[in-house]
């Protein structure tokens, strides 16, 4: 829609204005959440460099990887341009690659200093999902990620000039706007778990049971994260329009990556709950 903000004669590019704004908030939140899960500052900045490296290599492995199958259709173009095919194929970044790579740069990073992974991830969590919130309306002003063709009060239009193929003058679904919105409400939610004694403590009314799952589910914060970000991406993916995604059967990638993610989690709190009930 509008990939650069223009500023007398410099030109800022807004997707990567937005991602920077969102890491910057995204910090100050982890550096509150650290001290709730009683992590020292020194482990959170040297997680976060792990994590900033884990999401650069993983989200860019996984654009590569998805770009296989257009890599092989063109091989004999490949072959005769190596180097701007190798160029093209790690242009990109995927989310679900991005945030694999954070995970497994968190992980290393507890074995290599002796902390526990799940204080660490239940840290940077809600930054994570702040961050992806920012993100989103950075893709919205780049006019990648886009929605399906509506008509309005719901649709906006891009403009005549567009460099997205295809999408000059068209009216399309503002799937990204959506999508950041409910990451902003799915972040005020696991703000609100994870600091929920001091919330608790305003409220005279007492309600085991939802107290709880929340003191339960703040310790886990991971898969609870996962559950509900696989259950939205799931849902999002049908409003895009953009079909160079890779699609198998009937859903497209991202699709089979969240109903896994969403498959292993349940599996996960099943078997923990199960040996807890074992245990008692």
């Amino acid at each position: 829609m509008h990939p650069f903000l223009v500023v007398g004669n410099v030109s800022i590019p807004m997707y990567f204005t937005m991602i920077i704004i969102g890491i910057a908030i995204a910090t100050l939140v982890c550096i509150h959440t650290a001290k709730i899960y009683k992590l020292k500052k020194r482990h959170i900045a040297g997680a976060g460099i792990f994590a900033i490296i884990g999401l650069i290599l993983g989200s860019k492995l996984f654009y590569a990887i998805s770009l296989i199958p257009e890599l092989i259709e063109t091989w004999e173009v490949v072959k005769a341009t190596p180097g701007e095919s190798l160029a093209y194929a790690f242009s990109g970044y995927v989310f679900y690659g991005g945030l694999l790579g954070i995970l497994i740069a968190l992980f290393i990073y507890s074995i290599q200093f002796h902390q526990h992974f799940y204080r660490l991830s239940n840290s940077f969590i809600p930054s994570i999902v702040l961050a992806h919130a920012f993100g989103r309306i950075g893709c919205f002003f780049a006019g990648c990620c886009y929605g399906f063709e509506c008509e309005h009060p719901f649709g906006v239009t891009f403009p005549l000039d567009s460099d997205k193929p295809g999408l000059a003058g068209t009216t399309r679904f503002p799937v990204q706007l959506l999508e950041s919105a409910i990451l902003f409400i799915l972040f005020i939610v696991l703000i609100y778990m994870a600091d929920y004694k001091k919330f608790r403590k305003n409220k005279k009314e007492s309600h085991p049971r939802f107290d709880a799952f929340i003191i339960n589910t703040r310790k886990n914060l991971l898969p609870f994260y996962l559950i509900s970000y696989g259950i939205i991406r799931f849902i999002m993916e049908f409003l895009r329009g953009d079909t160079y995604r890779g699609k198998f059967g009937s859903f497209y990638l991202s699709q089979w990556i969240s109903l896994i993610i969403i498959a292993v989690c349940v599996f996960v709190i099943c078997r923990k709950r199960k040996r807890s009930a074992d245990e008692a």
